[in-house]
Formats: structure tokens, C-alpha cells, sequence
């Protein structure tokens, strides 16, 4: 991969979305179940806002486990408690979810299991949300997000199409699913799900860093510099954007520019391991060898799995440069 645009590496994010979502849940907890299913379930919720996931899992599965027994007892003294859930779905397209209190609670403890790694488990918990509610907008962006932390592109697009198709107005649905179009090399399609996504919501930050970053691997390095310069102008406390706007200026040639956002990255985020890699990999470029090292082992002491990267890109440099 002989350009410094193909090889350098950007960084683009996945949406926090979790945090929010999780936050939003807790108004309708109490809706059909006891009062200790409620209780559990709200707790569950303030351990993961304090990140003690472990003690808010074990929270999520004590509601699950006491309000199932609770719907049990309630079915065979004939009540279904089932609740309808119609709010802005047409008449034609209406559906009934049997346990929404379950359906919740499946769903904020595949979020925490996320949140804590346990990536499968998750999977496992938002298929079960989505099975009692098939129009479960949320459960389809976090299995989504799960899929791609797994790798799983296709996966992942495919429940970002639901989500879509659910929600039209979601900018952070078109936001994901243009990341893990990225990831496929689909930079037409990622760049217009970028673009719908700013459209949807011009204060989405991630989507303007993340159209920068398509638009710089395709070589459109004006565009990528305005998105950019407008999110840092809006945001200049973003160390992704520098981090990615230092990927572009050193994509067109401007290490001194690029390594003063590099600078910036890892002042504002000293755990970046990308503003350390491409600071390396841009101080190579200058002949820096030693200023290179050093950035490559804290780089590589953060986050190992960019070796490959950091190979790819010296065996790169080693080949003949075209003249």
C-alpha cells in the first residue's frame, strides 16, 4: 500500500450510545411487573451509570428472574400482560409485545455486558429483546455495534438496516452503518450514510469526524480538512478530530501541521494510541528514527493489535518510491 493516505490510520467511533439509551429506560420499568423486579432494574441502571457492571448485571438478571416468575403466576390465573406498543407506527403496521418490562431489561443487560467485554452474552440478551419486540429500534443499533466489535460487518449492516427501516430519522443509525461500511471499503455508500446522518442531525460531532475520515481515505482531502476544521471549531476538545485531521494534512504532505494535531491528540487524550502510531509513523517520514520508536512502543504498549499496521506501513516505505 504505497501512499501515506492508504497506510496512515484514522480512527472513527462507534456511537456511545449505550449510555443514553440506558439512562431513557427507566420511566416505563415499572409498567407491568413488582415492585423488587423495579427496583433491581432501576438499581441495575445506576450501577452502569457508576460502571460497576458486574453488580448492574446481577441486577438486570434479578429483574429478569422475579418479574418472569411474576408473568408466569400472572398467565395461569388467565392475564396476559401484554402491553401495545403503537406509539408512531401506522395503523397497517401495528404489534403487540408480550413482557416489555423483560424486553427492557434483556436489552440494558446486553448493553452492560457489552460495556464489560462479554461481547456473545450480549448477543445473546439483545436477540432475546428483539424476539419479544421485533420493532426494538435501540436493540438493533447495540447488536449492530456488538456485530462490528466482533468483526462482523455484513452482520452489523444488516441491523442497522432495521434500525433504518424503523427509524428513518435515527442519524445515529446512518452513523453506524456508515462505519461498518468503512470497514467493508464501501466509502460511496459510508460517505452518503454520513451524509444523511449530518443532515438528520448537524450537531452529530462522530458523523462529521467520521465523513472527514472517509472522505480523507478516498482521497478527498479538501472535504475531510472542512469537516474537520468544523468539528474542532465546534469541539476543540476532540482529540479523535486532530487525531484525524493530523492523518489528513499528513496525507497531503504537511508533517509539521500533522504533528502539531498529534500533539494536541495526546495532550487532550494521553491513552491515544493512534495519535501516538501516526505521530511515529509521520516522524519516520521526517527521518526522525528515534522520535519514531518511542511513539511506536507506547503506541504498541496501548493497544498491541496495531502492530500489523505499523508493519504494513515500514514495509511500505521500504519499497522503491516511484519517481
Amino acid at each position: 500500500m504505497p501512499s501515506i493516505r492508504e497506510t496512515g490510520i484514522s480512527v472513527v467511533a462507534l456511537l456511545g450510545i449505550s449510555a443514553v439509551l440506558v439512562a431513557g429506560l427507566v420511566t416505563t420499568a415499572g409498567a407491568q411487573t413488582t415492585s423488587a423486579a423495579t427496583y433491581h432494574f432501576k438499581r441495575g441502571i445506576e450501577r452502569y451509570k457508576a460502571r460497576d457492571f458486574e453488580a448492574a448485571i446481577a441486577d438486570f438478571s434479578e429483574a429478569i428472574r422475579i418479574n418472569s416468575g411474576f408473568v408466569k403466576s400472572a398467565a395461569k390465573k388467565g392475564n396476559s400482560f401484554k402491553e401495545s406498543q403503537t406509539a408512531g407506527i401506522a395503523d397497517d403496521d401495528r404489534v403487540t409485545v408480550s413482557d416489555p418490562f423483560n424486553a427492557l431489561a434483556y436489552y440494558n443487560r446486553g448493553i452492560t455486558l457489552l460495556a464489560n467485554g462479554d461481547v456473545d452474552r450480549a448477543i445473546d440478551d439483545l436477540n432475546r429483546a428483539i424476539g419479544i419486540n421485533p420493532r426494538y429500534t435501540d436493540a438493533y443499533l447495540t447488536r449492530g455495534r456488538a456485530w462490528h466489535s466482533k468483526g462482523h460487518f455484513t452482520r452489523a449492516i444488516a441491523d442497522y438496516d432495521h434500525a433504518v427501516a424503523l427509524d428513518p430519522r435515527s442519524a445515529f443509525a446512518y452513523n453506524n452503518r456508515g462505519i461498518a461500511r468503512k470497514d467493508t471499503q464501501d466509502m460511496a455508500g459510508a460517505i452518503s450514510d454520513f451524509d444523511k446522518a449530518i443532515v438528520l442531525n448537524p450537531r452529530l460531532v462522530e458523523a462529521h469526524i467520521n465523513r472527514g475520515a472517509a472522505r480523507c481515505a478516498v482521497g478527498d482531502l479538501t472535504g475531510a480538512s472542512a469537516d474537520l476544521n468544523k468539528t474542532i471549531a465546534s469541539d476543540p476538545r476532540n482529540p479523535m478530530a486532530y487525531n484525524n485531521r493530523g492523518t489528513t494534512r499528513q496525507a497531503a504532505g504537511d508533517f509539521t501541521g500533522a504533528l502539531d494535531d498529534y500533539d494536541t491528540a495526546i495532550l487532550l487524550d494521553p491513552e491515544s494510541a493512534f495519535a501516538y502510531v501516526n505521530r511515529g509513523l509521520t516522524r519516520l517520514q521526517q527521518g526522525n528514527i528515534a522520535g519514531a520508536e518511542t511513539d511506536f512502543k507506547r503506541g504498541l504498549a496501548l493497544a498491541p493489535a496495531l502492530k500489523p499496521d505499523i508493519e504494513r506501513f515500514l514495509r511500505a516505505e521500504k519499497q522503491p518510491k516511484k519517481q
